[in-house]
């Protein structure tokens, strides 16, 4: 399902022109495979990698989400990358967007305790920035918030195991307080990695 999101016409020049996409979908994946992997690398990763910065999530320096550039899933489980790569495709499909390039990703996993919560970020708005993405993968009773980039509205989207969320990198967003353990993924893309060897391309067939 896309949500498309678009003010009403401006009324002058200057009023704020904004469009955009989100798209939301149930994937075919095992929720408590990855969950069960993701659990076995968490304090390996912790321990045998720095700090990269939490990305202003709030969720700290100890944290496995700020070993963000320390592990890419991507490289990692195949089935989880065919699964993205799939749903990139039917999200471009539906908006009639030639899928003419080549796509690089890296992805990641965030392991939530009791009581935490994901602060108000985005991933990028780097002239190079295109989509990114979360998966539910254990949750329980929460939900992330989308926020309009001129208003003060968030689309709130229910936290659902096995769900894909994919929006433009530019798209701020936050969660709630997580009431057990939660435990999700996030990934980005981009046409261009700049070199970067971290990044996976996802057309590449032994990705």
């Amino acid at each position: 399902m896309i949500h498309r999101f678009t003010n009403k016409h401006p009324t002058n020049f200057f009023s704020p022109p904004y469009r955009y996409y989100i798209y939301e979908e149930i994937l075919d994946i095992s929720v408590d495979e990855i969950k069960n992997y993701i659990l076995s690398i968490e304090k390996d990763i912790i321990k045998n990698n720095t700090t990269d910065g939490d990305g202003r999530t709030g969720l700290g320096d100890d944290s496995l989400t700020s070993r963000h550039n320390s592990f890419n899933l991507f490289k990692l489980n195949k089935s989880l990358t065919n699964q993205i790569k799939k749903h990139h495709n039917i999200f471009l499909q539906e908006l009639s967007i030639p899928n003419t390039y080549d796509i690089y990703g890296k992805c990641w996993a965030n392991v939530m305790k009791k009581g935490e919560k994901v602060n108000l970020h985005r991933h990028s708005v780097a002239n190079y920035n295109y989509l990114s993405g979360n998966i539910c993968i254990k949750t329980e009773k929460t939900h992330t918030y989308y926020r309009n980039p001129y208003y003060d509205e968030d689309y709130k989207s229910e936290n659902i195991p096995g769900k894909i969320t994919i929006f433009p990198s530019w798209i701020e967003h936050y969660t709630d307080l997580a009431v057990d353990q939660r435990i999700t993924i996030a990934f980005d893309l981009v046409l261009d990695p700049n070199g970067n060897n971290f990044w996976v391309n996802l057309n590449d067939k032994n990705s």
